[in-house]
């Protein structure tokens, strides 16, 4: 039987890898991606030299393979890859905003804008964040990702405001496949954050994140100030005799008017990464 290969191109956040993973196994072939490389690193492979610029890595079964890598070792190449895009990213962002000026942009974000200090004040979770223009830089020390999230935040919002009727990431505009493949991430990740927990100290978690509290028929409605005019809502059924606990996230009908998926999904991890070291301090 002759071999099967297909190749798929695809833009960043258009859900290729899913759309890969998911063509690999109705066809019964195996997949891969780019993750191949660290792994194969990992698992099978150890560096044995570099030279002429270029990574010489061979097998325990004798066999060499030689990589473009710059002179860099491939967890150190991976690294600078994605700090590369990451600041690209930033760059990008922080251009787009420096054409605009700060009322209008506090206006149409839910941010205050002090012209004396020529200052945006942005709440996000329990922390306000100051960003000074026409810089943009802030006095937080917080993730370089949720930076990066608050900068489109900042960019994209429009001011619209939606009717607060909740919707799943999978609802989002462009969200079927990225939106619904993070819908049962969050799903899956919060049956196991909440497990063996009780009552009282989930709630005590969520309120250290700045989170309000809103009767729904959950057993516990979660609403956090994630950014000024983009609330995420958790809802969480406790367990009982029959079902472990679990949870699922929810954002507002107006979601997209401030991010785009992609970012909707850095949210969403940055939540749960958050209430994970929550639980861990309790």
């Amino acid at each position: 039987m002759a071999k099967r290969i297909i190749t798929i191109s695809r833009e960043f956040g258009s859900g290729g890898r899913f759309i890969g993973e998911e063509v690999a196994k109705k066809l019964g072939i195996a997949y891969y991606d780019k993750n191949i490389i660290s792994q194969i690193a990992e698992k099978v492979w150890f560096i044995s030299g570099i030279y002429s610029g270029k990574c010489r890595v061979i097998s325990e079964k004798g066999f060499c393979l030689h990589m473009h890598f710059a002179g860099r070792d491939l967890m150190e190449y991976k690294n600078q890859t994605e700090n590369r895009a990451f600041q690209e990213m930033l760059q990008a962002a922080v251009k787009r905003l420096q054409n605009r000026s700060g009322e209008e942009i506090a206006a149409k974000s839910g941010a205050v804008f002090y012209s004396d200090r020529n200052v945006l004040e942005v709440l996000s979770f329990y922390e306000t964040i100051e960003i000074q223009l026409p810089e943009f830089c802030i006095n937080s020390d917080m993730d370089e990702w949720h930076y990066l999230t608050l900068l489109h935040y900042l960019d994209m919002a429009d001011g619209i405001e939606g009717s607060q009727k909740l919707i799943t990431f999978g609802n989002l505009k462009d969200g079927l496949i990225r939106g619904t493949k993070f819908d049962r991430t969050a799903e899956q990740k919060l049956e196991k954050l909440l497990q063996d927990k009780e009552p009282e100290k989930i709630q005590k978690a969520c309120t250290s994140l700045g989170a309000e509290f809103t009767e729904t028929k959950a057993d516990l409605c979660a609403v956090f100030p994630v950014l000024p005019r983009y609330p995420v809502t958790l809802k969480i059924w406790f367990a009982d005799e029959e079902f472990p606990a679990s949870g699922k996230l929810f954002l507002q009908d107006h979601a997209d008017h401030y991010l785009s998926v992609e970012d909707a999904v850095t949210v969403g991890e940055i939540l749960l990464q958050k209430l994970s070291e929550a639980f861990s301090s309790l």
